[in-house]
């Protein structure tokens, strides 16, 4: 393969030295501290899943590409009445142990949700 591309998700640094060719690039997103973080709040008002941080991620990630590169992509964008639920329900955020069941009145805060997550580049050197 001359490109990997892997969302959200843990990584096989050996499967991809074994299946990139010489020369290929994984392409990784990850969340950063304030991916869904309106979400994450109405979900856990206290507690250390309140925040997040990804600096083992991204560190993992450097040990295997030296030379990445990260681009951060941030954003933010309102949230449909009848999505809102649908938001909750596809994200892992709302599985954890400690999680509020959120109620109706939870939903309507919700109005918008804040996209922040990083592009990290990978090269095969």
């Amino acid at each position: 393969m001359s490109t990997i591309v892997e969302f959200f998700s843990p990584s096989d640094y050996q499967e991809f030295k074994r299946v990139l060719k010489p020369g290929g690039q994984v392409l990784k997103i990850i969340p950063n501290a304030d991916y869904l973080i309106e979400l994450r709040h109405l979900l856990y008002p206290t507690g250390e899943k309140r925040t997040y941080d990804n600096s083992a991620v991204v560190q993992r990630f450097a040990e295997n590409y030296p030379t990445m590169q990260m681009v951060p992509i941030k954003y933010e964008f309102s949230l449909a009445p009848e999505l809102r639920a649908s938001l909750v329900q596809m994200s892992p955020l709302h599985w954890g142990k400690g999680a509020r069941k959120l109620t109706t009145t939870d939903l309507a805060q919700l109005t918008q949700v804040t996209i922040d997550v990083s592009l990290l580049i990978g090269r095969d050197n």
